[in-house]
């Protein structure tokens, strides 16, 4: 048996199992066992090898190597039934507009654009996307773009420069997308998150 632990921020581990079934399983006869089983083998020879230089460094980038190539298995192969935002990476063509999003959440993103990415209608799209993410790709915009506002916050960015970076022309705007997505403003955010840190 080998045991272990991926630490994640409060935020983005809620965020994170929000997308997760309770459970994976990645059976030894699927293709994507090959580099799980290698990792493992690896991670246990490092732990057997004693202090040697750059044991932390190793075993730490083993694990998280063994954490993405585990979700990477099971994205390959998530069943319909199975929920969870996570489960659009592994739908081609919405993984690219994932992408899209991701990559520059400021960009004032429409449905064309996106369902055009995607090499989809918007009609297609929209139902597809729905389904999948459980939310409308406006919804989900708003949604990362708070999320990337609250790590902003905590690490000590005032609320205008904030909203300019995640994609709000106007920090009215912020506020109350802000605050309709967390139930607080950005303020009590803050002061929140630091007696959350200082403990």
């Amino acid at each position: 048996m080998l045991g272990g632990l991926v630490q994640v921020d409060a935020d983005w581990r809620t965020l994170l199992q929000s997308g997760l079934p309770p459970f994976i399983h990645i059976s030894c006869n699927m293709q994507e066992a090959a580099p799980i089983a290698w990792l493992l083998e690896q991670l246990i020879a490092e732990m057997k090898s004693g202090n040697r230089p750059g044991r932390n460094v190793v075993t730490s980038g083993l694990a998280q190597l063994l954490f993405v190539q585990t979700l990477r298995a099971y994205l390959s192969h998530a069943q319909n039934r199975d929920e969870g935002w996570l489960k659009g990476f592994g739908d081609h063509r919405l993984a690219i507009a994932l992408s899209c999003i991701h990559g520059d959440p400021a960009r004032n993103w429409c449905l064309a654009e996106l369902a055009k990415e995607a090499g989809m209608s918007r009609t297609s799209f929209a139902v597809r996307f729905r389904n999948m993410m459980g939310v409308p790709p406006s919804t989900y915009l708003t949604q990362w773009r708070i999320q990337l506002a609250r790590r902003e916050i905590c690490a000590g960015a005032s609320v205008s420069e904030t909203a300019a970076k995640v994609g709000y022309a106007s920090e009215s705007a912020f506020r109350t997308a802000f605050k309709r997505m967390t139930g607080m403003a950005p303020g009590q955010y803050r002061e929140a998150a630091g007696r959350t840190f200082a403990r």
